[in-house]
């Protein structure tokens, strides 16, 4: 059966998500696959474009994955580093998902410099991630992270602060992002300047998942 999954997440703080919203927003929704819904709006106070995906976890046909960028042999390791870097888009042509999300943030090994800038991020150059990870039920980091999204081995998903001593036996998804901002419907993250991030959610009955990219 073919997977309608997410290959997830990033749990990113939307710093100045308190900012005032355009006055005419213009919203449109994109053309849905079976279980999960897309929406895009711009918005000009401040300037955003954002991007809006709605996951219906109730759905039997919907998985939610956290799959690695390239593959690292052992050499290429070096004790650290676990995957190299991809475009969103090649993974997931690569792994045949539905609707894919760039999730955690991560340090790259090497630099590209040129006569203008230097480029750390580019497709093929090793990197680690800022958090715990799991794939499968594979641990592939246990880097500490303010927040974690986690989805069982019965598709069930939630965010929590997680400890890496402290993973659940039953857990089998895991992306970490850098700040909780809501818990229990409450504003928890910090304020910052406006900057493109990604955010991850649920509701309060954990039946739905929404995807947020500005």
């Amino acid at each position: 059966m073919m997977k309608r999954a997410c290959w997830l997440l990033i749990l990113l703080m939307l710093t100045g998500s308190g900012s005032a919203c355009a006055e005419s927003p213009s919203t449109q929704p994109m053309p849905s696959i079976r279980g999960i819904a897309y929406t895009t709006e711009q918005r000009a106070n401040p300037p955003m474009h954002l991007h809006v995906m709605v996951v219906d976890l109730t759905d039997p046909a919907v998985h939610v994955l956290v799959r690695k960028a390239g593959e690292v042999n052992e050499a290429e390791q070096e004790g650290k580093w676990q995957t190299k870097l991809l475009r969103t888009s090649d993974i997931a042509r690569r792994d045949q998902l539905d609707a894919a999300v760039n999730g955690d943030f991560f340090m790259s090994r090497d630099v590209v410099k040129t006569p203008f800038k230097s480029v750390p991020y580019y497709i093929g150059n090793r990197a680690a991630v800022c958090g715990i990870a799991m794939t499968d039920g594979q641990i592939w980091s246990t880097h500490n992270a303010p927040a974690s999204l986690i989805v069982d081995v019965k598709g069930k998903v939630s965010i929590a602060r997680l400890k890496p001593e402290k993973i659940p036996a039953d857990a089998k998804q895991i992306i970490s992002g850098m700040n909780l901002i809501v818990a229990d419907g409450k504003n928890t993250g910090a304020k910052a300047d406006v900057s493109p991030r990604t955010a991850a959610g649920i509701d309060r009955d954990a039946t739905r998942l929404i995807l947020l990219v500005v």
